[in-house]
């Protein structure tokens, strides 16, 4: 890569280890690492808000001034939302990386938005395992949302994203190859400019390149 082009990146001259290791299970650090955090016992264990400390390092609204983001527990989280009164209006998103939507979709519901207890707006799903091969052989259905999904040509991959029923949209474009698979819609929103959504997965070890 051109030396040059890395001036471009936002945590140049930083700390890249510090600013962006905290998951790493060789960092030298008294925060909890990725092997840790799989192995969490319960969903209120307090441990998980010693990720809110930001590196010192690195000034994170330096690069990013109108993000605030902390990490919670589906507990916290929830009660986060009644405590602060939370809107329905308001316009949520949540990401899984599922692991097939077949065997994972009743942990799905009753583990995380059970838990959370929120009605987001869409939730965006990778790793569905939707194959090209055939139609769906299960009932992806959640109470409230529209489904949209795009199967994946491989063993691995797919994406999918549940839409609520509450929003008008439109599917922009699916588009599966053995390189990625996306998925993007266009929400209608009325008092305010659309929003656009979209959920990409990349297979590992992707045998085409991205250009760009």
């Amino acid at each position: 890569m051109n030396k040059t082009l890395l001036r471009e990146l936002p945590y140049y001259s930083h700390n890249i280890v510090l600013a962006h290791g905290l998951f790493n299970n060789c960092l030298n650090s008294s925060l909890p690492t990725k092997k840790y955090l799989e192995c969490i016992t319960s969903i209120h264990d307090l441990d998980l808000f010693s990720l809110n400390t930001r590196p010192d390092t690195c000034d994170f609204n330096e690069y990013f001034p109108t993000i605030q983001s902390k990490y919670f527990s589906p507990h916290s989280f929830s009660a986060l939302k009644d405590t602060k009164k939370l809107e329905t209006s308001n316009f949520s998103l949540l990401h899984t990386n599922i692991r097939s939507l077949k065997r994972n979709q009743e942990n799905f519901e009753t583990h995380l938005l059970n838990e959370l207890n929120n009605q987001f707006s869409v939730i965006g799903i990778t790793e569905t395992r939707i194959t090209e091969a055939g139609t769906l052989n299960f009932d992806p259905s959640l109470p409230n949302y529209e489904f949209e999904f795009v199967p994946t040509p491989l063993a691995a991959g797919g994406v999918a994203m549940y839409i609520n029923n509450d929003l008008t949209y439109t599917v922009i474009e699916k588009y599966s190859r053995e390189a990625f698979q996306a998925l993007w819609i266009e929400v209608q929103m009325e008092k305010s400019s659309n929003i656009t959504c979209g959920v990409i997965c990349r297979q590992h070890n992707s045998p085409e390149r991205f250009q760009t």
